[in-house]
């Protein structure tokens, strides 16, 4: 069976197709698109030219997921749209201009987190006390596993926000310990979103992004700040051209790094554990029959 799931970030809209059987995920293709929804001068509402854009990222990815008869399939919106005073604007123009589409959901932190999780957990085979970094455009979800379920903490801070908002490397290290709590002593994160994995692939020195190339890599504090401290002195231009993966993301790479590595210091950690996966695969997660 085959399922589709679109996720509506801060920065891009991607959409997966996974070809699945019973609960497992046997596998990817995945589609991209950059949008910059959160990028907005109201940073309380979604302009029009985003909603436009990211209207037009969906009608292009629904012949793609109609022509595979898929059995199932998600639209999902985070942080940027469940923060945006006219997140109906962008729901009603998604309907209107893709009639065939599911409906928007647009989820909660907790839910975002949740989700996202399932999908690491689907991805990639780690230690239960690691816990996991969502980084995205507009917000971050620090999650942990417990004896009692999931402990999870989202906040209002990602690398497009940080960017748009000129956020000093020190008010970033303030908002990360102001934000989020330490539960335990693990000696490694999992580290999902484009910052962390558009870091890895450069680490990695790919030249196009190869998921299973860097799926369950470890990289080091060391590593990722060597990367930041090259790229710091450089202007966004040639941030941009530094990497072809930084093509469209070299404009938001430093608040990206300055966020995970304000958050391995205050968690007092020094390896990441890289997943390509997220809440694309936790959203065909759930959708799986029982």
């Amino acid at each position: 069976m085959k399922f589709a799931a679109i996720d509506i970030g801060s920065n891009t809209v991607q959409m997966m197709i996974a070809e699945t059987e019973g609960q497992q995920i046997l596998s990817r293709r995945s589609w991209l698109q950059t949008t910059r929804l959160g990028s907005g001068a109201d940073r309380a509402k979604l302009s029009p030219e985003s909603i436009q854009d990211t209207v037009q990222a969906v009608a292009a990815f629904m012949p793609l997921i109609l022509a595979e008869e898929v059995a199932g399939c998600r639209i999902l919106a985070t942080s940027a749209v469940r923060d945006a005073a006219n997140k109906q604007e962008l729901q009603e123009a998604v309907k209107k201009a893709v009639p065939q589409a599911p409906t928007l959901e647009i989820l909660s932190g907790e839910e975002e987190a949740q989700t996202s999780f399932l999908g690491v957990r689907c991805s990639i085979s780690a230690d239960p006390s690691w816990p996991v970094m969502d980084l995205g455009g507009s917000s971050m979800e620090l999650i942990y596993e417990t004896t009692d379920g999931l402990d999870c903490i989202s906040g209002d801070i990602g690398a497009v926000r940080a960017h748009v908002n000129g956020w000093t490397k020190q008010e970033i290290e303030n908002i990360v310990r102001n934000t989020y709590r330490k539960l335990n002593a693990a000696d490694t994160l999992i580290g999902v979103g484009g910052s962390i994995t558009t870091a890895a692939g450069i680490l990695a020195g790919q030249q196009s992004y190869d998921r299973a190339a860097i799926e369950g890599r470890i990289i080091s504090r060391a590593q990722l700040h060597s990367l930041y401290a090259e790229l710091l002195p450089l202007s966004i231009p040639q941030r941009c051209s530094f990497s072809p993966l930084l093509e469209r993301r070299g404009e938001i790479i430093r608040e990206g790094l300055e966020i995970s590595l304000a958050l391995l210091d205050f968690l007092e950690i020094q390896k990441i554990a890289i997943c390509g996966g997220g809440i694309l695969d936790g959203a065909i997660q759930q959708m799986l029959p029982c």
